[in-house]
């Protein structure tokens, strides 16, 4: 199993509870980090929420030293491809079947790689 301090967890948290959540690896100090799972509430999506928290973590993670972040997502997942477009994060590879048999990954990053 991975130490689980090579991750990191971060809540927006609003008077009902859990707003948004980010999983991250990060699996070295200079690495980048891997974002795992970004999930924001129903009840507050399409409303900018879940744009500042990202914009937020990886204000965090940078002031860490950690370099960027990367991620996939499924490329039929719009709403989230283009939540991630506007926070300067760009497609850098298709992983074909990714998630399943014609369910492709869109592998994205805030670096050039």
């Amino acid at each position: 199993p991975q130490n689980m301090s090579q991750y990191a967890l971060g809540a927006l948290l609003g008077p009902q509870g859990p707003v948004a959540l980010a999983l991250f690896h990060v699996p070295d100090p200079q690495a980048c980090a891997h974002l795992l799972k970004f999930l924001v509430h129903p009840d507050w999506r399409g409303r900018g929420w879940g744009e500042n928290f990202l914009r937020l973590c990886t204000r965090l993670l940078r002031r860490e030293g950690i370099p960027g972040i990367f991620l996939e997502v499924e490329d039929s997942n719009t709403s989230a491809v283009s939540l991630y477009l506007k926070c300067g994060l760009r497609p850098v590879a298709l992983k074909k079947n990714f998630y399943g048999t014609q369910r492709h990954g869109l592998a994205m990053s805030d670096l050039l790689v």
